[in-house]
């Protein structure tokens, strides 16, 4: 996730994000040379040389990725975060913005509580904030303690996502197979066929005759 000073953090270093995802979880990867962050359309948003293993508490900082000295473009873009969540939200923002010194550091951080919470429990919770005026960061924290469960890690990408995992469908049952199966596997040999059981010959086995050598059975004889 982008912390709300704009950095992803890997192996104990940090590399920036563009500041309009600051409180986002984003996905991440990484090769051999690169970091790269993607959006949740999985577009390239960031890239950067990846920081040698023996180094930490660094920063790789790409300028693009600040935000402006514009106060207003700052406060217009999170108006529009804080309007997707509908009117409570836009409610809750503008008595953020005037009660709280850090008004916009915070209402970051009460955009990075979608990660934790539902989206329905953190509305929940900025409509009793509202009703109180407590347009506070801690103020919400409390409620959601209180009153929500934090979310599953399978939902952490959508916000809509159920409480619990859907049912798998049925499917037909697969026996285990015999062990012998794998031997070529693992000692690049062929596989030993199964061996047939006394009571169960194998088809090209001929049925069992009676030996020519041996004499047949006296013939009854009349009393």
């Amino acid at each position: 996730m982008a912390n709300p000073e704009g950095w992803i953090d890997y192996r104990q270093n940090h590399y920036s994000v563009p500041w309009q995802y600051i409180g986002e979880l984003l996905p991440v990867r990484v090769t051999e040379v690169e970091l790269l962050v993607y959006n949740n359309q999985l577009e390239t948003i960031a890239r950067h040389r990846l920081l040698p293993r023996q180094v930490s508490g660094q920063r790789q900082l790409d300028p693009a990725h600040q935000a402006p000295r514009s106060q207003q473009v700052q406060v217009e873009h999170l108006r529009q975060r804080f309007g997707e969540l509908g009117d409570v939200g836009l409610r809750f923002l503008e008595g953020l913005l005037r009660r709280q010194r850090y008004g916009k550091h915070q209402a970051v951080q009460v955009l990075a509580l979608l990660r934790t919470w539902r989206r329905e429990d953190l509305l929940a919770a900025m409509e009793r904030a509202v009703r109180y005026h407590a347009y506070a960061l801690s103020s919400l924290e409390r409620i959601l303690a209180v009153q929500a469960t934090p979310k599953r890690p399978w939902q952490a990408w959508d916000p809509h996502a159920p409480p619990q995992l859907p049912d798998l469908p049925p499917s037909e049952t697969i026996p285990p197979r015999d062990s012998r199966e794998y031997q070529r596997l693992l000692f690049d040999e062929p596989a030993a066929e199964p061996e047939p059981t006394p009571d169960a010959p194998s088809p090209e086995s001929p049925l069992p005759q009676e030996s020519p050598d041996e004499p047949p059975p006296p013939a009854a004889l009349d009393p």
